[in-house]
């Protein structure tokens, strides 16, 4: 992470901040929108690490949006062994994947698409792969996981 901070300032970011060994990175750019700094991002870390790097990039008020979802939205799996995640997406999913995602739930594994952003309830235990990531994984777009706790952490710490 170490490196990916003096990338970002050699690079010109300002307010560089990481955060976890995951690729959480706090910036502050003058690009305007998020598709031009994740196609900057893309770039430089790509051309920096000498392969293909994607980034999944959220602005901050989209990333509190996510963290205010997560705790508003009905759990459709519940008690004391659920652990809720989010699956931060790239791109929005295709509306059929993301309907069929979300009609794919069990008693132990749930999900709730909005916008970019998979919500999931696991219960601790749950086998397999019952939402059927493993068939519409390569329909997906690029993605990268969090648990609600490191969200929360994330937009508090950078509030």
């Amino acid at each position: 992470m170490a490196q990916l901070r003096a990338w970002l300032v050699e690079d010109g970011f300002a307010d560089v901040a990481t955060h976890q060994a995951q690729g959480n990175v706090h910036l502050t750019a003058a690009v305007r929108s998020v598709a031009d700094l994740t196609a900057e991002l893309d770039d430089l870390v790509s051309e920096r690490a000498g392969f293909p790097v994607e980034t999944v990039v959220f602005a901050w008020a989209d990333l509190r949006r996510v963290v205010d979802d997560a705790a508003e939205l009905a759990p459709p799996v519940t008690g004391p062994d659920v652990r809720q995640q989010a699956l931060l997406m790239r791109e929005p999913a295709a509306p059929a994947v993301a309907a069929a995602i979300e009609r794919r739930g069990t008693d132990d594994v749930a999900a709730r698409v909005v916008d970019r952003v998979i919500h999931l309830w696991v219960r601790t235990g749950a086998a397999g792969d019952p939402l059927g990531f493993g068939r519409v994984g390569t329909t997906l777009p690029v993605n990268t996981m969090r648990s609600r706790t490191q969200l929360e952490d994330l937009v508090d710490r950078w509030s």
